[in-house]
């Protein structure tokens, strides 16, 4: 039940799966302003602010790609212990942003809006991916040391994620 379908896998390495992991981040970040295009100029035609913020959120892309694509290959080829740290740091990456939005909405008393609802479900997705990937490994899963671990890294990233969001940058 490998992932060997016949076609070459980038996961097989550390680097391949952290080389992915960019290429998919940055094509979704490129494909994000390419489509916003339209909405990002400012009146007059400026691409200033857009082009700052497209740059800002590349460079967030090929650090995060990096990151998580070298923890994708410790939660899969590593063993139990450091797959489980790994799962429970790729849960606090994933579901970090949504934590973060949720606790804001309901700590600021606007719980009403309808970012709780995104925020919430950026979260659980988070969440269930980390999971889904921690289970599906082969070998044993050491489940106490990924709940810790994702706890921690939930809390860590809700924060990290709190300070990225704090950064003025104009555009989206």
């Amino acid at each position: 039940m490998g992932l060997d379908h016949g076609f070459p896998s980038p996961a097989r390495t550390r680097r391949g799966a952290a080389a992915a992991a960019v290429i998919v981040l940055c094509t979704a970040t490129g494909c994000y302003y390419w489509l916003n295009l339209p909405g990002g100029l400012r009146p007059g035609g400026e691409f200033g602010p857009l082009l700052r913020a497209f740059a800002y959120w590349m460079l967030l892309s090929i650090a995060g790609g990096t990151v998580l694509g070298a923890l994708a290959h410790a939660v899969r080829a590593d063993g139990a212990r450091r797959a489980a740290v790994a799962a429970g740091l790729t849960c606090g990456l994933l579901a970090g942003a949504g934590i973060a939005i949720v606790t804001t909405l309901l700590v600021t008393g606007d719980p009403a809006r309808g970012e709780l609802g995104q925020g919430t479900l950026q979260a659980a997705a988070g969440i269930a991916v980390a999971t889904w990937s921690f289970a599906r490994r082969r070998g044993r899963c050491a489940w106490m040391v990924y709940v810790g671990a994702a706890l921690a890294a939930c809390t860590a990233g809700a924060l990290a994620w709190s300070a990225i969001e704090s950064v003025p940058i104009i555009g989206f």
